[in-house]
């Protein structure tokens, strides 16, 4: 999902998932509002929130990478 949407089956092979655990997760990124189901088109779509948490995440996964904590 590299360009911040993509079709439940893309998502599922990239993440090497199984459709239940695909679909649980993508239930509860939906509604803690990271993603928003664009039903017409039938993809999900990363939103700004789902942004700005993967870019505090990065950061700090960098931070543990300096404390050699692994995550």
């Amino acid at each position: 999902m590299k360009e911040g949407r993509g079709r439940p089956s893309k998502i599922m092979m990239d993440a090497n998932l199984s459709y239940d655990r695909m679909s649980r997760y993508l239930e509860l990124l939906t509604e803690k509002g990271l993603l928003e189901n664009v039903e017409a088109e039938g993809i999900y779509k990363i939103t700004q929130d789902g942004v700005r948490f993967l870019e505090e995440f990065r950061r700090f996964e960098k931070l543990a990478r300096v404390f050699g904590l692994e995550l």
